[in-house]
């Protein structure tokens, strides 16, 4: 899916060309140890989704580019690229669906402990 338009409209955040990103990893960033195992989705992320969380375009409030948590911005939490509401209620980019991407893969280890979460996201700057 191209997603272009909506990149640049977010501000161009390097963090959609990360391969996990649109599996909740808003950070690109591997917590753990070899000995408890690796994750790529936990704490920090679901932190960068909550300063993002349903913050409305502007005119209706500041817009996604202009919040971050821990330097992350906020557009790297909107996880499938989609923007929500109406011309009438104002448009975000981070809510449930976003969560839901998130939970899914919430401290998925790597292999060998687990599966893991698929490295498997095109980059969301993908012209068509």
């Amino acid at each position: 899916m191209a997603d272009y338009s909506v990149w640049e409209a977010v501000g161009k955040p390097d963090c959609w060309c990360y391969p996990r990103q649109c599996h909740g990893d808003a950070d690109g960033i591997k917590y753990g140890s070899d000995r408890s195992g690796w994750y790529y989705v936990g704490t920090a992320d679901i932190l960068i989704l909550a300063a993002a969380w349903e913050v409305m375009e502007a005119p209706f409030g500041p817009g996604i580019s202009t919040v971050s948590y821990g330097g992350v911005p906020g557009a790297c939490a909107d996880f499938d690229h989609t923007r929500y509401g109406s011309d009438r209620s104002g448009w975000y980019h981070v809510g449930t669906a976003d969560i839901l991407i998130l939970a899914d893969s919430w401290e998925d280890l790597e292999p060998p402990f687990d599966t893991g979460v698929p490295d498997d996201c095109l980059p969301g700057n993908e012209t068509p």
